[in-house]
């Protein structure tokens, strides 16, 4: 029987041949901290960004991708905009469709109540109309109706699956602060559910989606806080069985030996598997997965034309009347029937095009290229029926292939077959995983074996050229960057950095440098020493760091930290990592335009001399020093390797060179509470750093809190410490009396510092903070005190200490992150007293750099306020280098210890911008420039803080640019 190739209706990406051991992961949006790249798969990450662009531009990519993966995961909090623009292509939705059909599993992230109540009706008609369930309003439940809430994770009773097990048998941790509400009946079922209340899901699947597929949704943000969580391991397990974790390095050093061809290219023998196409070749196939011979054999015979590749397969049934053959449209899925299957790869590399090609008993055909099903070849196709055995044809043009064989050393081919429902997998050339994995191909030649064998010995790299050794590169603004962060294939070379800077203004520009090779490299920078205009010298205009590796308390190494280059000026590359150079522009030049440029010359090694070339216009715009704007950080603590002199005022005047315009000191007069429960009346046991402080011109603020360390003191040295106690309250008026006393003795104005009551208290604690505020103000009224008004205080709480406040300092995520954000805002501008926002958390040194660090300038603009505090400058535990012994992943400390006083990080560069963002749209408010106005415009403001633009970091740099300009130009 001869059965016609039927037309091909076009169907973009529905389906994939690559069944049988899926290579790639697609991710949309962001994991956090998740490192994917540590599984031996190919990860496509597709920002929101990127699918809001033309359908051009993406879907190709993204159907392919979906289409070749067994897991896709929507990454935490991914925009309504991003899903609206995927599920809005017919495209998406059927690789989607048939991802769920061969038993794909989808894992959704994080969600919040916003994304939830914005779903496009486009998804949800399409998860409605294949029946298939999503997260809805009823699955989002706030425990602590806006309130952080912290949950535990356990196994869900009944649930005993493999997500949740660990290596060491011990429970996996899990934390979350919101959970699942009702779960549609049928649909999903509990993994994990809270400790606190075991009918508070924190993880769900739904199973049997469009047959065999899953849909996992997650609630437990630590999961995303972590390098390597055991849930995501677990999770790649589920999708695509057990595979073996490998670091980055591995995952690069298998990229360049694929890129360079090498898998097959490393002996001069001939490969074990070719094809002499001088003449027609006859080969047999083999069950290599179960290392015998087939239980149905086939023959595949392959002969080369003028113009066209043939291959002929016989193939061998004794059951031959039960054939199946079931699929009767191209492009359906072929390979669930008896079929046969042709894999062409242009060459070895790992980004060959790879054309496919399988066909049924009954001649209908899918076909593929590079994964993509939209593709459909012009080739020939003849099938017949025997009494023991079928046979098929193809003839493909080498048009269709992309290359003509004859002009080619070789190419890569594997001949295949399946029988229905793949019982049975035979192959010519060894295949365990994939039938059109490039590496397990064949090779294919019109050489004589012994010249290409010749030639493919003569081709191997086993190690890189010299030339490739090294590339420069420049990272995507606000990136953040670890030692084992590499370009892309695609990535530029390194442009000529641009800098626009005001005078007095601190600008960078960064460059990675990698090292390909598995040699240590040693480079020497060295800087023109004259700027190009021949008179002016480079220290006039910048500074260059080397960002130093740092291993952060997850297991990152992230390059962070900012030195100053070594007297040699000589940077170390160790092999297969990359480092960062930092070139900061900050001068009083006078404005113009300067160009410079540094030279990176290999000291230990024959590899090529790299050059960087720098612009840097400087406006006409003179920053102040200092700023009338700035910040307050918790800190320096003296026990972080400040305990001298001479290391204090170095601490405290880098302060000061970052805008943190309040500095923290001790809490108060400490010393004057005797062990006996005396009071001293000694002057020295109130003065503290008072006289440096205002030597270096800083404000400052007494510790965490006066009245608490009044009491903790009493209460350590087994004294009466309730101040609703009139004995008590006497003997804290003494204390603050002799205090204020000392303070205006010594001259200290009262409008340099603020006096705390105590840190982030609670509502037990309000009653004694009232009497302690009202007594330091009936001692001396020009007492500044502030609180800060943590998380968990309640509306009524800071109500009721209004009358005790004079400066507010409440948890800025109270005001951005919660319903009645805007009404406690009014609540602090109307108050009419000063107050700023700040940000707390252990994690903190992991935070993205422009929600945490950046972005904290423009908000507090946008509140009214021309401060903002972050916890905290340095670490107040151990030594901040070594993060093993950061037992409480101690904050977002800014700066660690050196030699000579604080070694700032890349988190402190962000947040002295943060300041200077604050100072020019504060200056842009009393600008005559309407462009200086429209930039400083809140709703334009509010559009930059937009989590779009959050994946478009270069606004940022360009409304910097801008808003300067307008600044500096002259009316």
């Amino acid at each position: 029987m001869k059965l016609p190739l039927p037309l091909c209706a076009v169907l973009l990406l529905s389906s994939t041949a690559a069944l049988r051991g899926d290579g790639q992961l697609t991710v949309l949006g962001s994991t956090g901290l998740q490192a994917w790249i540590s599984f031996p798969l190919q990860i496509r990450t597709f920002t929101a960004e990127q699918v809001q662009q033309p359908p051009e531009k993406w879907l190709l990519r993204l159907c392919e991708s979906i289409d070749n993966s067994s897991l896709v995961v929507i990454g935490d909090f991914f925009p309504a905009a991003g899903l609206q623009a995927v599920f809005s292509h017919p495209a998406a939705c059927k690789s989607l469709s048939a991802f769920w059909s061969r038993g794909g599993t989808l894992f959704w992230g994080l969600l919040s109540s916003d994304i939830i109540l914005a779903f496009p009706a486009v998804m949800t008609g399409f998860f409605k109309e294949h029946e298939v369930p999503y997260p809805s309003l009823n699955f989002y439940h706030d425990p602590g109706q806006g309130k952080e809430t912290h949950l535990r994770g356990i196994p869900a009773p009944g649930y005993d699956g493999p997500l949740l097990a660990t290596a060491d048998q011990k429970p996996m941790t899990l934390t979350a602060i919101r959970h699942f509400g009702s779960l549609p009946a049928k649909t999903f079922k509990p993994v994990a559910v809270a400790q606190e209340n075991q009918d508070w899901p924190l993880i769900v699947m739904a199973e049997n989606i469009l047959g065999k597929g899953r849909i996992i949704c997650n609630y437990c943000y630590n999961l995303s806080r972590e390098t390597n969580h055991p849930f995501y391991a677990n999770l790649v397990t589920l999708a695509y069985g057990s595979l073996a974790q490998h670091s980055a390095k591995d995952t690069l050093r298998k990229r360049l030996q694929q890129a360079a061809g090498t898998e097959a290219l490393a002996a001069a023998k001939a490969p074990a598997h070719v094809l002499d196409l001088r003449q027609p070749q006859t080969v047999s196939l083999r069950n290599w997965r179960e290392a015998k011979p087939a239980t149905k054999p086939t023959e595949a015979t392959v002969t080369l034309s003028e113009e066209t590749l043939t291959c002929k397969f016989t193939c061998f049934d004794q059951d031959i009347g039960n054939l199946v053959a079931n699929t009767t449209q191209r492009d359906g899925m072929v390979w669930n029937d008896d079929s046969i299957e042709v894999n062409i790869a242009s060459s070895a590399k790992a980004d060959a095009d790879v054309v496919k090609i399988i066909l049924n008993p009954r001649c209908v055909g899918y076909d593929s290229k590079n994964g993509a099903a939209s593709w459909n070849g012009d080739w020939k196709a003849e099938t017949a029926i025997g009494s023991d055995h079928w046979t098929a044809s193809l003839a493909i043009p080498f048009a269709t292939l992309g290359f003509n064989p004859h002009n080619v050393d070789f190419f890569k081919i594997n001949l295949c077959r399946s029988t229905a429902g793949g019982k049975e997998l035979t192959s010519w050339s060894e295949a365990k995983n994939q039938f059109d994995e490039v590496a397990a191909m064949g090779y294919a030649s019109v050489l004589p074996p012994a010249e290409l064998a010749a030639k493919l010995a003569g081709g191997a790299k086993p190690t890189v050229a010299p030339a490739d050794a090294v590339r420069l590169w420049a990272p995507r603004p606000f990136q953040r960057v670890y030692s084992d962060t590499f370009p892309d294939s695609d990535t530029p070379p390194l442009p000529t950095l641009d800098i626009v800077a005001g005078r007095n203004d601190s600008e960078a520009a960064q460059v990675l440098i990698t090292n390909f090779s598995e040699d240590n490299l040693y480079f020497r920078v060295e800087p023109q020493f004259l700027l190009e205009d021949g008179v002016t010298r480079f220290s006039e205009l910048l500074t260059i760091r080397e960002a130093i590796p740092w291993r952060s308390t997850t297991g990152q190494v992230v390059l962070s930290p900012l030195s100053r280059l070594n007297q040699a000026g000589v940077l170390a590359l160790p092999p297969l990592e990359t480092r960062m150079l930092w070139f900061e522009v900050k001068t009083l030049l006078p404005p113009g335009k300067y160009a410079w440029s540094c030279r990176l010359t290999p000291v230990n090694a024959d590899v090529p001399k790299h050059d960087i070339k720098l612009n840097a216009e400087i406006l006409d715009l003179t920053f102040p020093n200092p700023l009338p704007v700035g910040s307050y950080t918790f800190g320096p603590y003296g026990y972080s390797f400040a305990y001298n002199q001479h290391l204090r005022r170095q601490y405290f005047q880098t302060c000061l060179d970052y805008h943190i315009r309040f500095l923290q000191t001790v809490d108060g007069p400490h010393r004057a509470l005797k062990q006996d429960g005396t009071v001293s009346t000694e002057p020295a046991d109130y003065r503290n750093e008072e006289k440096l402080l205002l030597e270096l011109g800083a404000n400052w603020v007494y510790g965490y809190g006066v009245v608490a360390r009044f009491q903790d003191t009493l209460k350590k040295y087994g004294h009466d410490y309730d101040l609703s106690v009139p004995a008590v309250q006497e003997k804290f008026r003494t204390w603050i009396s002799t205090w204020a006393w000392t303070l205006r003795s010594d001259g200290v104005p009262f409008s340099r510092f603020l006096v705390p009551l105590q840190d982030e208290p609670a509502t037990k604690d309000i009653d004694n903070l009232l009497m302690g505020a009202k007594i330091i103000h009936e001692v001396d009224p020009a007492f500044q005190t502030t609180v800060t008004v943590a998380t968990w205080s309640t509306r009524a709480d800071i109500e009721k200490l209004a009358p005790a406040v004079d400066v507010w300092i409440p948890w800025e995520p109270r005001l951005t992150m919660r319903a009645e954000g805007p009404d406690e805002l009014a609540f602090y501008q109307q108050q009419n007293k000063p107050f700023m926002t700040y940000l707390c958390s252990t994690g903190g040194n992991m935070a993205p750099y422009l929600d945490y660090f950046r972005f904290r300038g423009i908000r507090a603009f946008l509140h009214g306020t021309d401060h903002f505090a972050l916890w905290a400058f340095n670490s107040w535990r151990q030594n901040p280098w070594t993060s093993s012994e950061d037992k409480e992943k101690s904050g977002a400390f800014l700066f660690l210890n050196g030699t000579e006083g604080p070694v700032p990080t890349v988190r402190a560069e962000w947040f002295r911008e943060a300041a200077e963002d604050l100072y020019l749209l504060t200056l842009a408010t009393r600008s005559s420039n309407p462009e200086a106005k429209a930039l400083a415009d809140p709703e334009q403001l509010k559009k930059l803080l937009d989590a779009n633009d959050k994946q478009q970091p270069e606004h940022v740099n360009a409304w910097r640019i801008a808003i300067t300009r307008a600044l500096a130009a002259k009316p």
